[in-house]
């Protein structure tokens, strides 16, 4: 019973400091890049992006639907139910892959690359107000961490993803596993600066996979059950918040994750 209590202590301690938002407020009121990128981020990634899609699902294709009854209705004389459903569908089909080829991915891939600049930008400026400087890293070692953590994503991303299917406890597997590699995405960079070895930020999260799970979990729950490219823009929205707070440090336990 002892060690269910400690999980499920680490586990809430995970949750409250993931949404402890409170204790970023000094972060963005003291640095105006933070708030800069931060803006830029909501106005690409909520406005722009997440925006575009419920514009094409509410008033795009409504729209199309509608002039597309009324020329069924003109010429429902000359064809068939099925042949008027049949047309609909195509131009649903021909609509959908163009907004997808012409606008979805193109922004997709423009944001990623702002994304990650502002992303970079919001850490710096938030490391260097808590901690000062970082720590230097040999080019070596650095390029060796590097060639690791993208293999250690790669296999958290492809567990992810395969455990989905396992019958039964598939979804609740693979909500877990994204729960941890948020919650490896958020204090990495952290760890980066402050000079740790990749052996030491893995040993760290084996040690306390029930807090970093906990941290994870309500990120995940703002886009598990999203559909694709929402769930990407509300991670793109929510993760310079959930960053900045792994990098001012938890309430629980600070000599592990700060």
């Amino acid at each position: 019973m002892e060690v269910v209590q400690e999980v499920y202590t680490s586990f809430c301690a995970g949750i409250q400091d993931a949404i402890s938002l409170h204790r970023i407020a000094t972060l963005f009121w003291s640095s105006p890049i933070i708030r800069k990128c931060s803006a830029k981020c909501l106005g690409l990634n909520g406005l722009l992006f997440l925006g575009s899609i419920f514009f094409f699902e509410f008033v795009v294709m409504p729209v199309i639907h509608l002039f597309g009854d009324v020329l069924t209705a003109s010429l429902s004389q000359h064809a068939t139910d099925i042949a008027s459903d049949y047309y609909r569908e195509q131009i649903d089909l021909v609509v959908f892959v163009l907004y997808q080829g012409l606008w979805m991915y193109p922004i997709y891939c423009i944001s990623f690359i702002l994304n990650t600049i502002w992303y970079q930008d919001i850490a710096d400026d938030a490391y260097l107000l808590h901690y000062g400087q970082p720590r230097p890293t040999a080019v070596r070692e650095m390029i060796r961490d590097e060639l690791y953590r993208a293999i250690l994503v790669a296999f958290f991303l492809g567990q992810t993803m395969l455990s989905y299917f396992v019958p039964v406890v598939g979804p609740f597997l693979s909500f877990v596993y994204l729960s941890w590699l948020y919650a490896l995405y958020c204090f990495e960079y952290k760890w980066s600066l402050h000079g740790w070895g990749l052996e030491k930020r893995l040993a760290i999260m084996e040690q306390h996979w029930a807090y970093f799970a906990g941290f994870g979990c309500p990120f995940t729950l703002a886009t598990f059950f999203a559909p694709n490219f929402i769930s990407k823009g509300l991670f793109a929205v929510f993760f310079p918040v959930v960053r900045c707070k792994a990098l001012i440090g938890c309430s629980w336990r600070r000599s592990f994750c700060c």
